[in-house]
């Protein structure tokens, strides 16, 4: 059986019926019924919530907690700190996607091998004195 069936199934019966009863009926252990009931709970989102994820989806998820707060102030103008964002893209998993850093020096020997077209010969017969 489908895990959350069984918890909407047990969810509308239990008005009437004891738990226990039900999960003897359909066979399934009571700490496993507890178990899915917690794992498939329904959540019910906030306004503030709601916005936030749909900001995020809009965005596909490029942007951090502090661009979603100016936005929400921006656009919305809703005034929330940063720290309740931040808690809300915590709690649902929602994080941007960090853009990778090109590395910016290369270490050991170079890759890039110039071709010697001027062929100067840089070597002095004496001290102080040129070719």
């Amino acid at each position: 059986m489908e895990p959350k069936v069984v918890v909407k199934v047990t969810e509308s019966l239990s008005s009437k019926f004891k738990v226990t009863d039900i999960l003897s009926v359909l066979g399934i252990p009571r700490a496993t019924y507890y178990r899915w009931k917690k794992k498939y709970k329904v959540i019910q989102l906030t306004p503030l919530e709601e916005l936030v994820i749909k900001i995020c989806e809009e965005n596909f998820y490029h942007y951090g907690h502090r661009k979603i707060k100016s936005i929400l102030n921006r656009k919305y103008r809703i005034n929330v700190n940063r720290k309740p964002v931040q808690k809300i893209m915590q709690k649902f998993q929602i994080q941007c996607q960090v853009k990778k850093k090109r590395q910016k020096y290369i270490n050991g020997e170079s890759n890039i091998v110039v071709p010697n077209i001027l062929n100067r010969s840089f070597k002095a017969s004496r001290s102080n004195k040129n070719g």
